[in-house]
Formats: C-alpha cells, structure tokens, sequence
C-alpha cells in the first residue's frame, strides 16, 4: 500500500497555515512552524503535547502530522478518535487528514479489520486509494470474503486490478467456477496481476485442462518471474500430464521463493519427494538391461 501517497494527498488536502491560521502575532504558532520548516517533527510532537488541551486543539493538524512523522502511531490513533467527531459534528463524515491518518495509524498497528472498514469508509468518501488500501488490508487478515466485497469496489475504479483481486477471493475460497471467468476478464485488462494469471492456471488445474494451465501460469510468471503460486499451479499442471521433471523443477523454484506458508510448504515437499521417487525408479528402469529370452 503507498503511505507515503496518502500522507502527501492528505496534507495537500488540508493546508496546515489555513487549517490553523499562524500569523506573526501568533508565538506559539511562529514556533510550531520553525520546528515545521526544520522537520524537527519529534520535538513539535513533544511541544504539542506539552500543551494544556484547549491549545493542542487550536494546532491540532500540526499535532497530527508530527504524530505520524514521528510513527507514534498509538497516540496518533487516539488523537484521530478524539478529532473526528468534533470536526464532523455539523459536516457529517467527510474526507480530511484525521480519517486518513487513523486509518493509516490502524495498519501500521497491524490491526485489520479494523483498517480495512477504515480505507474502506476513506474510499466511499472519495479518497482514490481507499478501496485499494481496504483489498490489501482483507489479503493480510486472510479475510477472503472481504476481499471479494472490497474487490468489487475497486473494479469500479481498476477494472484490472479490482477483477484480479475479486477472482483470487473466489479462488482462495475455492469457488473455481466463479472465479474462472471473472479471472478471464481480468487478464485482458489494463493493471491486471500477475497473480490474476496464476489464479486462472488454479481454477484450470481443478478442471483438469492442464496445457492451458501451464499456459496461464507462464503468462504470470512473465509479469513475476518468482510468483510462487504461478510457480505452483504450473508444478501441478505438469504432475497432472506426468511430466514430473519439469514439475519438480516448478516445485522446487516455488519452495524456494520462501512464500508458502508452512502447510503448503510441507505439501509441496512431499510431492518433491514423490517425484524424486518416481523419476529415480524411471532412470533405474532405463538403466536395467533387457533380458532376452533362451533360444530354444
């Protein structure tokens, strides 16, 4: 997700000397943009929070935005909290910097679901990312069904990406047959993904039409030569036309990306085994001289 976007949109919406109003009659304002202009953001933190609380409220942006400069993200969740209803009580929810932040806040605090409803709020409100920020924030909580959800709205916005990321929930949800299709439109897409095309050689491998699996996964593997998942689905077409060389070699490269998570890297280590096995009987069965049958 790009932080570094949203905190740059976030400040451009809100112009710290409007929002606050420094004027040189102002010393406590003069300081707060002394330590702005030297990007001493720990220092205006602390100054800040020095404060009794009627005058924090007055710099309240500054406040937020050494907070988030400064990753203290607890106190700037906190901050966030006390902010929103206060400057929403007569607009209603509306996008600005607090929304923005909390919701930043909550990922850097790994707290998912709860960052995911925040993007995703952030993105009906008109914030470009929103939507984008709520699908990453579904992947890390391995929440597939709101992936799905989440997915369905940004492909209003990223038809490529949006429909990638909707076919991989279906698939993770093993709902092949749904999946398949909406995969098949994201890949003719502009910001499609390569695991869109690693998702499809998936839902193929599950209906058995292994060359057209391999050919999908080669695509993605074009876009994200280390794409485990692409690498996998291949490793499984090739074991399904008994080409096990060519699918332990899948196998192997897929193992070694470091991507799977331990049970799916104990699966494949056993098909590496099982095939080792097979091609070893194979070479050893080659190498067994014909007997020809005694003449009578």
């Amino acid at each position: 997700m790009r932080f570094f976007k949203l905190l740059c949109l976030a400040v451009a919406l809100v112009p710290l000397s409007a929002q606050e109003g420094f004027t040189l009659g102002d010393p406590i304002g003069m300081k707060i943009a002394e330590l702005q202009k030297a990007k001493d953001w720990a220092n205006l933190a602390d100054y800040i929070e020095a404060m009794v609380p009627a005058q924090r409220g007055k710099y309240i942006i500054s406040w937020m935005e050494s907070l988030n400069r400064t990753n203290r993200w607890e106190r700037l969740l906190a901050v966030c909290d006390a902010s929103i209803p206060q400057m929403e009580a007569k607009t209603g929810p509306k996008l600005g910097l607090p929304r923005l932040l909390r919701a930043q806040a909550l990922t850097q605090l790994q707290r998912h679901g709860e960052a995911r409803l925040a993007h995703a709020e952030n993105g009906q409100l008109g914030f470009p990312d929103g939507h984008e920020n709520a699908c990453a924030e579904a992947r890390a909580d391995s929440d597939w069904n709101a992936l799905a959800m989440h997915a369905e709205a940004l492909a209003v916005l990223k038809p490529g990406l949006g429909l990638s990321l909707q076919g991989e929930a279906l698939c993770k949800l093993q709902k092949f047959s749904q999946a398949e299709p909406i995969l098949e439109k994201a890949i003719l897409l502009p910001g499609a993904t390569a695991m869109a095309w690693a998702d499809l050689a998936c839902c193929l491998v599950e209906r058995q039409a292994y060359p057209e699996a391999i050919g999908a996964a080669t695509q993605g593997l074009v876009l994200e030569a280390k794409n485990m998942e692409a690498l996998y689905n291949r490793g499984r077409a090739h074991f399904g036309l008994k080409q096990y060389k060519e699918g332990r070699a899948d196998l192997a490269a897929a193992l070694a990306t470091g991507q799977a998570d331990p049970t799916l890297a104990r699966n494949i280590q056993n098909n590496i085994v099982l095939a080792d096995q097979y091609l070893a009987h194979q070479e050893k069965k080659a190498q067994t001289p014909v007997r020809k049958p005694p003449r009578k």
